[in-house]
């Protein structure tokens, strides 16, 4: 169904008034116009409405990282590499790192730690624009035991925050008490005929 509006008079100012045709989705049981847009047939004075995008969804970070060493001994230094995934090009994200410990062994290994209880050995952060990788800085253990890394995002405008927990085997390190060669006695030195 197609109507033509007619405007009242020329406001002030005004040349002549403001013409429209209203096009209707359809009509109702009694012949009455339901849903539709106006069309301005006055093109001087017709307004095209803004368009204001979406905000973007927010997404959720997946967080995935790996120790560089298993095992070390004391003195060794160990790093953490850290893998987001699930951000646009565009989102930029400050990932804070701690590396916890030394902790007790517990049965022989580090899988039943309870690293709520454990202190900060090292900590800093880094910045990430979009899905990539990045290491933490190398931090010496000196002490044997096990450490372990935990990384965290904070929410941003676009992103909700994660939380990547302490703990998994592959952000865990254990460090041994140094080796020392041992002496070996050889007996005297000289020449055999």
């Amino acid at each position: 169904m197609t109507c033509t509006l007619m405007a009242p008079a020329p406001a002030a100012g005004q040349e002549h008034a403001d013409l429209g045709t209203f096009v209707a989705d359809g009509v109702d049981s009694s012949g009455e116009p339901i849903g539709g847009a106006v069309q301005a047939s006055d093109q001087a004075h017709a307004h095209t409405p803004e368009v204001v995008p979406p905000p973007p969804a927010t997404l959720s970070p997946t967080v995935r990282t790996l120790a560089s060493d298993a095992q070390l001994q004391a003195g060794g230094r160990a790093r953490d590499r850290v893998w987001i995934s699930g951000l646009r090009a565009t989102d930029r994200v400050r990932i804070q790192w701690r590396l916890l410990g030394p902790a007790q062994p517990v049965d022989g290994g580090c899988r039943r730690v309870d690293w709520a209880k454990q202190n900060t050995r090292a900590h800093g952060a880094f910045n990430l624009s979009g899905n990539g990788a990045n290491w933490t800085p190398k931090v010496r253990l000196k002490r044997p035991g096990c450490y372990t890394f935990a990384e965290s995002i904070a929410a941003t405008a676009t992103t909700h925050a994660t939380v990547h927990t302490p703990g998994k085997v592959p952000q865990t390190v254990r460090v041994f008490p140094k080796r020392r060669a041992p002496l070996i006695a050889t007996g005297s030195s000289g020449w055999l005929d």
